[in-house]
Order: structure tokens, then C-alpha cells, then sequence
């Protein structure tokens, strides 16, 4: 019987209350009988009355107590004398008072001493609707308190329940039922429990010292607000029940969980304050597609936890004193957006064997950790505040392939962003971590770990730390001012340091310490203590950096087989190359000018090989207390460019022993006693390349947009000796290669030149073409900046066309991307809101379309054939951020990329693109095979929040 299963399963609901009378059908009398008093014609029993009734009278009931079953079979009105004093006692037997008409009114009792089986209750509703129960206690009921069943529109109110054995009050089948300021308390069970009953209100009740406050199972579509349920072991449970709202209730002390959903979907919970619960305030078990939004969740257990249970959101919380603030354990495709969390004792997100998962505009403060990810994959941690903490962000133990993008970790006490123990292929890019131990610390093989764009400086004591990690890339960050050092690399191997800028460091700019195999190119490294440290370090490149005013460039202990090539150590205040107990390694082509002290200095080092190193007016140039070292490559690759060596070239040859000169001096440069440079060079060494210019914008320019103009940033070498750049060559090509390889030269414009226009290669030209800037040397020699140029052309057809843009524009207005196309709509799905943005150009205003980007796919309706011509940057890397379901987005690649990279790359369950000649809505499904095209649009369903990563190398 479902009555039974409303006592063995017992969930509950929130109802809300409707005022006023109870409205009876036109058709009924009304009259009032009299039960108990003094009058003569009073009945001493309510049955007898209600027996004796017409439908619509009322039945009043004097105070006394009544020991009998009542029932009310009639629509009547059934009032008692005063609500405590007006009783009736089932003896423990029964049904007390069971309502099986319409339209029943009944208030003003005390009802007590309902039988102990399932069946029986203080008050049954059975197959009656639109009954009103008001004004009554009901205390001792052995089964229910009061009980619904099969009974719609019934309104309880102002009601108290206490001391019922199994219920306090139970809907069973009912619909659209309100309940509200009602009581209920010490229930054997559960307060309130609903079993296959919807739509029903539940509002301003009370509920403590039950077993379990509200339960529901199988019970859709019903609201609780402004309800009190405390002191219990289960606030709420929901079980497979959906579209539920739970909102504005206060759920606190109970020893289990406020509020649980066991295979529950699309129910909202908002507003609530959930406090002091032991082991959770939310639970969602195997449930999906739940809002939990909005609701202060302090001092419970854990906060809210989410087990099994795929895309959910958990948005705009405020989560304080819990032991973990929000916890996922073997969640998919959920998102935590927008909470705020402090002082929270673990960590105030978690996330355990939880994949797929979107960490966004979270602020987590004041716990041990901020964000913790332990055996979990795919998720994206962006635009998050993880400060005050012992540690940050947290990736622990084979938690792989996450980004982690655009946050704030500042002021913790350990890491700001910590990965360890086997976390491989995560992407840091575009954060600011400061003031705390290690702004990034990556460790025990934790590898192919991409940090790439953030600022870790301003305090920490280390910007990035590795150790026992490889194959990493640490590429344009900032780790200045940090207290020790800026990078510090510890016992891990084949990583790669380029490209950052390592500034005002305590001690040391990048610190290699028992390291081998790493590659630090191109950095600038200025104003530490050591600009580049070596301890214990072998086989690592240091190759092409700016190591300027530092106390010394760098610092080179037991040491071996490194190879430092083409680096500036220059204005350093001691030392420019300091190099102690080392061995077998290679010093060429380096800068090594004006340093304070010397510009050379080797002790207890032998083996060590010195040449075409240009090493210009230090105070000393050179130290070498050894005489195995060798200050030259041999004849007839020469030796060094000494500034104060003043021999001259008159002869050649390895003895000096042929006429004429061979660009090295006659005599050896003498370093000491046992060390001297036996081919000295004349002039200074030639391959050390000016730096790269960098490409800053292409765009249409002439009358008609017939021209591209190409602009771009001076090389810093510009101007500058040694390695003064003395023009730009420009190469262009049709067809694009990462490299630029084999692209023909263009033109060449002078020194001081950042500007350049390819005079009808814009609009009206149906090719495409591709850039390289290169800033050429004093010796010939050059170097190319690494982003590449290009103007982009694509012919549309009249009509509706899916467009994209495949390069990056300095004004992405959609009137200048689109100025070669005439066009009177465009319109675009944003999937983050799952909205469309549009454009009509005949109207003053856009409907949210007013950008257009390079992630974008983009639908406009063409005036006439035209061609799609824009010019600008050809991104490096482009991110795009995909939602759960369908997503419009923009291919800005010249790779070969196909459908099938595509769908591995999202787990796109589907992806569509435009076909002109396919009626409606011009789209079809294509082959793994087919390649995606650079200025197409594309539809792309996923199940749920991706990152894409696309490269145009």
C-alpha cells in the first residue's frame, strides 16, 4: 500500500499558504448542531451530529473530550470551542477524525490517540480536496499526524503537531496542497514526508526535534520557503524527485545533512541558510541539472557536497566556517561560479575524481586550501580570488590536463598555485600570484605543465619553483621583486625558461640547482643578486638572454657541460660571467660588457671553452686561476673580441706565419701567466643577432582598402651597438607556414622604421598573405619576429553565409571587421548565457552584437557577392571557452585541422557546418575527414564545459 511506503520511505515537502474561507458549491444549506454544553438539543457525540448534518452546516463542539472516531463524510464545518479544551480521543485506535468529503472544514480541536498502524491518523484527508484543517493540535498519534491521501487543494494552517508516531503530517498522491504556520515536532520520523505528490506549497513551518524533518520521494514540482527545520538528523531528502524549489528556509543542527537529493534533477535550492549541520548542509547524490544559488552555508560539515552528480550549478553562495566549503567527489560537467568562501578549515572548493568541472569568479579565502583538485581532469580553475590561505590553488595527485587562467593567489602562506605528485599537461596562464611563498611551485613529476602570461611577483619568495618535474614551458611571465628567486628550477630536467622577465629579485633572476637538459632563452633578467644561477647543473642551454645590472650576469658552480651562447652580460655591477668549480662548459657568442668587476672570472673551473664572446670594457676583463681552460676555438674559428687588446692583424694562419690578415690579432690576448686567448678577434664577433622586432598590427588602408599596411615594435637592439639592427627585411607568402619558411623577401625598409605597405595586396585581391618582420644586423645577421602578419580573403555568396575571423583585429567593431561586406543582419549564439546577439544595420542599436572576435562563428545576411577581406595577426594560440550543449564558434587556424581533430579535442558529441545549397537553415553534418577552414564558422555540441586550444604552430 502507498500508505505503508509513505512510512518506510518518509520524504517531505513545502507548501505555500492560501488565505481565506473556504468557498462551498452553490448547491448546500447551512445550518449549525450543537455537540456537548447544556443546550437541550446538543449531541453528545460528534459522529451523531455530523450523522444527523445537511452538506454545509457547521458542527460546533463545545469543550470537553470526546472519545471517539469521527467521520466526516458530508461537506461541513466542523468547529471547536477552544483548541485546547475541545478533544478528541481515538483511543489509540484508528482514524481519529477522517475527512472523506469535499470541501471539509474543521478547526479548533486537540485531536489525539490515532491508532498505530500505517493507516491511521490524527486527521485523514482521504479522496477529499479542497478540505481546510486550521487551529488544531495534534498530539499522540501513534501513526500519522495528519495525512493527505489522494486529496488535492487541501490548506493546513496554524497548526501544531507534536509526539506523532511515524508522521507528522504526510501527502500521499495530492496535488496543489498548502500548508503553512504549521508546527511539528518530536515526530517519530519524519515532520513532514510527501510520496508521489506535486505542486503542493509549504510555507512558514516549523519543524524540530523529529527524527527527520522533510522527506520526499518521487515528488515533483513542490515549493518550501521561509520554512524552519532544525534539530534533526536530515533537514530535507529528496528522493527521485524534480523541479522542486527549496528557497528562503532555515535548515541548522542536524546531525546528519540539511538538505539531501538522491537522485534528484532540475530542482532549485536558493536563499536557504544552511548552518550548523555535521556532516553536510547540501548533499546532491546522483542527481542533475540542480541549481543551488544564493544561499549562506556556514559551520556544517562540509558545506555542500556533490556526489555522482553531473551538471549542476552551484552559484553566488556564501560559504563560511565549514570544514570543506564546496566538495565534488566523482562529479562531470558542473559549475561552481561566483561563491564566496572564507573560513572554511580544509579547503573551501574540492574537487576529487571530478572531471570536466568550471571553476569561475570564485572568491575562497582563509582555509588551508583555496582550490583543491586531487585525481581530477579537464577542468577549468578562471577569473578566481584564492588568497589568505596556507595554500591557493591546489592540483594534488594526477589531476591532468586542467587550466588554470586569469586567477588571483596572493598573501597564502605556501604556494600561491601548487602541482604535485603526477599532475602532467596542466596550462597556468594569465595570473597574479603575490606575496606568498612560491608564486607557482610544481613538483614530484608533475610534468608538461605550460605556465605561460602570469605575474608572479611583488613578494613571494619565489615566483616559479620546479622540482623533480620536466618538459615544462615557463614562457612570458613576470617574476620580479620577488623576495629570493625569480625562478628556481630543483632537480628537474628538460624543461624550457623563455621569454619572462625576471627583475629586482633578492637573490638570484633564474636558478638552475641540479637541473639538466633545460633550455633558458631569451629572458630578460635585470636588477637580482645573480641574474642566472648554476648549481650542480649539466647540460642545460642558456641561450639568448638579456642578463643586465644584476651583481653578477651569472653564477656558475660545479657545473659542467653547459653551453651559454648569444647572451648579453652587460652593466652588471660585479661580475658579468662568475664561474667556479665547473667544467666542460661552452661560453660563446655572448656579450660581455661594462660590468663593474670583471667581465670573466673563472676559479677552480677547468675544461671550460671560451670563444666569440665579444667582452667590452669591464673594469677587469678576464680571471682564470687554472691553465686548462681554452679562450679559443682553435684556427680558423677564432678566439674572443677583447675591447683593450691592442695587437694589430698583419698576417694570418695558426702560427701567424702567412701574409695578409685574417680578421684575428698577430699576438695572443694574455690573461695571465697560463691563460691566454691565441686568436684574438679584431673586430667584434658578428653572429650575436639584434633581438626580434615584434608584429603589433595589419590592416586595410587606400582609398578603396586596396593596401595592407604591416606595423610593429622596434627591436631593442635598434641603433644599439654590438648588435645594431640596420633594417627590417619584410617576407610574405600565399600560404602559411608556423615557421615562415621559404617565404620570399618582400622589401626592406631602414632602421628606426616600424612600418611598411604592401600596396595592392588588400581588397580586390583574392589571395591571401602572410608576414614576417626581421630585424637585420651590422654583420647581416638577423632575427624574425615570432607572430606573423596576414591579410585574410574569403568570397561570400549573396545571402545567408557562417562566417569567422581568423585573425586578431586591434578594433574588433563589427562595422570595421566587416567593412568589405555589405550587409544588413548578423546575428550570433552566445553559449554562456545561451543567447542570441544580434545586429540589423537599418535600425540605431544592436541586441548585444556590437564585437566581433576571433572565437566567434557568425551568421550575416550578404547584400550581394563580396569578399570577407580583413588583415591583423595571425594568433599564436587561440582559447576558446565551449559551454554544455551547442556552441558557435570561429576556426582561426591556417594548420590542417579536421573535424576529427576537432572532436577529439571537445568530445564534441556533434558538430555542423554551412552548406549553401541545404534548404532552411544551411547546415550539414561532415566527415572526420573533411578539414576545417579558416574564416568558416562551425556548430559544436558538447555535453559539457570544454576548453579548446588551438595553435597555429
Amino acid at each position: 500500500m502507498r500508505s505503508k511506503a509513505l512510512v518506510v520511505v518518509l520524504l517531505l515537502c513545502i507548501g505555500i499558504f492560501q488565505l481565506g474561507l473556504t468557498i462551498f458549491p452553490t448547491t448546500v444549506s447551512s445550518g449549525t448542531l450543537y455537540v456537548g454544553g447544556a443546550g437541550p438539543l446538543n449531541y453528545t457525540a460528534i459522529q451523531d451530529a455530523i450523522n444527523a448534518s445537511n452538506p454545509g452546516d457547521t458542527i460546533y463542539v463545545f469543550n470537553g473530550t470526546y472519545y471517539e472516531n469521527v467521520v466526516v463524510n458530508k461537506t461541513l464545518t466542523l468547529t471547536g470551542e477552544d483548541r485546547l479544551a475541545s478533544r478528541i480521543d481515538g483511543g489509540k485506535n484508528g482514524i481519529v477524525v477522517n475527512i472523506t468529503a469535499e470541501w471539509v472544514n474543521i478547526s479548533g480541536f486537540t485531536i489525539t490517540g490515532g491508532g498505530i498502524a500505517v493507516e491511521d491518523a490524527g486527521i485523514k484527508v482521504d479522496h477529499a480536496d479542497n478540505c481546510t484543517i486550521a487551529n488544531i493540535n495534534l498530539f499522540w498519534n501513534s501513526g500519522l499526524g495528519i495525512h493527505i491521501f489522494h486529496s488535492n487543494g487541501t490548506v493546513v494552517s496554524d497548526t501544531n503537531l507534536s509526539l506523532n508516531g511515524h508522521t507528522g503530517l504526510g501527502l500521499s498522491s495530492s496535488y496543489n496542497n498548502t500548508i503553512h504556520n504549521v508546527t511539528i515536532t518530536e515526530s517519530s520520523i519524519y515532520a513532514v514526508c510527501l510520496d508521489s505528490s506535486g505542486y503542493n506549497t509549504f510555507d512558514n513551518n516549523t519543524m524540530y526535534t523529529n527524527t527527520y524533518n522533510i522527506g520526499l520521494l518521487l515528488s515533483d514540482n513542490n515549493t518550501f520557503y521561509d520554512n524552519t527545520a532544525h534539530t534533526t538528523i536530515f533537514g530535507f531528502i529528496l528522493r527521485e524527485s524534480n523541479n522542486n524549489t527549496i528557497a528562503y528556509n532555515n535548515v541548522s543542527d542536524c546531525s546528519q545533512s540539511g538538505l539531501v537529493l538522491q537522485d534528484s534533477d532540475e530542482n532549485v535550492i536558493d536563499s536557504n541558510n544552511i548552518h550548523l549541520n555535521r556532516v553536510e548542509g547540501v548533499i546532491l547524490g546522483s542527481s542533475e541539472n540542480n541549481v543551488v544559488s544564493n544561499n549562506t552555508v556556514s559551520n556544517n560539515g562540509v558545506g555542500i557536497r556533490s556526489i555522482g552528480s553531473d551538471h549542476n550549478t552551484i552559484t553566488s553562495n556564501t560559504l563560511s566556517g565549514n570544514t570543506i566549503g564546496i566538495h565534488l567527489n566523482t562529479t562531470q560537467y558542473s559549475t561552481i561560479d561566483n561563491n564566496t568562501l572564507s573560513g572554511n578549515t580544509n579547503e573551501s572548493i574540492a574537487l576529487v575524481t571530478s572531471h570536466w568541472n568550471a571553476i569561475e569568479n570564485n572568491t575562497a579565502s582563509n582555509s588551508i586550501v583555496g582550490i583543491n583538485l586531487d585525481y581530477s581532469d579537464n577542468n577549468t580553475i578562471v577569473d578566481n580570488n584564492a588568497s589568505n590561505n596556507m595554500y591557493g590553488i591546489f592540483l594534488w595527485t594526477h589531476s591532468n590536463n586542467n587550466t588554470i587562467d586569469n586567477n588571483t593567489a596572493s598573501d597564502n602562506l605556501a604556494p600561491g598555485i601548487y602541482i604535485r605528485d603526477y599532475s602532467n599537461e596542466n596550462r597556468i596562464t594569465n595570473n597574479t600570484a603575490s606575496n606568498n611563498d612560491n608564486g607557482i611551485y610544481c613538483a614530484y613529476e608533475s610534468n608538461n605543465t605550460t605556465i605561460v602570461e602570469n605575474n608572479f611577483s611583488q613578494g613571494n619568495r619565489v615566483g616559479i619553483r620546479l622540482y623533480d618535474t620536466g618538459y615544462n614551458l615557463i614562457a612570458n611571465n613576470n617574476v620580479s621583486s620577488n623576495v629570493n628567486h625569480g625562478i628556481l628550477i630543483l632537480v628537474s630536467d628538460n624543461n624550457t625558461i623563455s621569454k619572462n622577465e625576471a627583475t629586482y629579485n633578492g637573490n638570484d633572476g633564474i636558478s638552475l640547482q641540479s637541473g639538466h637538459n633545460n633550455t633558458v632563452v631569451e629572458n630578460n633578467i635585470s636588477n637580482n643578486s645573480n641574474g642566472i644561477y648554476l648549481l650542480n647543473s649539466f647540460i642545460n642551454h642558456i641561450v639568448g638572454n638579456k642578463v643586465l645590472r644584476n651583481q653578477h650576469g651569472i653564477y656558475t658552480v660545479i657545473s659542467k657541460k653547459n653551453t651559454i651562447e648569444y647572451n648579453d652580460f652587460s652593466l652588471n655591477t660585479g661580475t658579468g660571467l662568475y664561474i667556479t668549480s665547473s667544467r666542460f662548459n661552452t661560453f660563446a657568442r655572448n656579450n660581455v660588457s661594462s660590468n663593474a668587476g670583471y667581465g670573466m672570472y673563472l676559479s677552480f673551473s677547468w675544461s671550460n671553452t671560451i670563444f666569440h664572446n665579444n667582452i667590452i670594457n669591464n673594469t677587469q676583463q678576464a680571471f682564470d686561476d687554472r691553465d686548462t681552460n681554452q679562450w679559443d676555438d682553435g684556427y680558423p674559428s677564432g678566439g674572443n673580441y677583447w675591447s683593450n687588446y691592442t695587437g694589430v692583424d698583419m698576417f694570418s694562419g695558426p702560427n701567424y706565419s702567412l701574409p695578409g690578415s685574417d680578421g684575428f690579432g698577430d699576438t695572443p690576448f694574455v690573461i695571465d701567466a697560463d691563460s691566454q686567448d691565441r686568436y684574438p678577434l679584431m673586430s667584434p664577433f658578428p653572429p650575436i643577432t639584434p633581438l626580434a622586432p615584434s608584429p603589433t598590427n595589419a590592416f586595410l588602408s587606400g582609398l578603396g582598402l586596396e593596401n595592407v599596411t604591416l606595423t610593429w615594435s622596434l627591436s631593442p637592439d635598434d641603433g644599439q651597438q654590438p648588435k645594431s639592427v640596420v633594417r627590417y627585411d619584410i617576407y610574405g607568402n600565399t600560404s602559411y607556414n608556423a615557421e615562415g619558411t621559404g617565404y620570399p623577401y618582400l622589401a626592406s625598409v631602414p632602421n628606426g622604421t616600424a612600418q611598411y605597405v604592401d600596396v595592392l595586396a588588400g581588397e580586390g585581391d583574392p589571395n591571401n598573405y602572410f608576414y614576417r618582420i626581421c630585424a637585420v644586423g651590422i654583420d647581416n645577421s638577423s632575427r624574425c619576429g615570432l607572430q606573423q602578419l596576414s591579410k585574410f580573403t574569403r568570397p561570400l555568396g549573396k545571402g545567408q553565409n557562417l562566417i569567422s575571423i581568423p585573425l586578431q583585429q586591434s578594433d574588433e567593431s563589427i562595422g570595421m571587421v566587416l567593412q568589405t561586406v555589405p550587409f544588413d543582419r548578423a546575428w550570433y549564439y552566445d553559449s554562456s548565457d545561451q543567447e542570441w546577439k544580434s545586429l540589423v544595420t537599418t535600425k540605431q542599436y544592436s541586441k548585444g552584437l556590437g564585437t566581433v572576435n576571433l572565437t566567434m562563428g557568425l551568421w550575416i545576411n550578404v547584400l550581394g557577392d563580396s569578399n570577407l577581406t580583413v588583415a591583423g595577426l595571425v594568433p599564436t594560440v587561440t582559447v576558446s571557452q565551449l559551454y554544455g550543449g551547442w556552441n558557435l564558434v570561429g576556426f582561426p587556424s591556417f594548420m590542417n585541422y579536421t573535424v576529427g581533430d576537432l572532436e577529439a579535442a571537445v568530445a564534441a558529441e556533434r558538430i555542423e557546418c554551412f552548406d549553401a545549397l541545404v534548404p532552411l537553415y544551411h547546415l550539414k553534418v561532415p566527415q572526420g575527414s573533411d578539414p576545417l577552414l579558416a574564416g568558416h564558422g562551425y556548430w559544436v555540441k558538447v555535453a559539457g564545459n570544454r576548453t579548446w586550444i588551438l595553435s597555429n604552430a
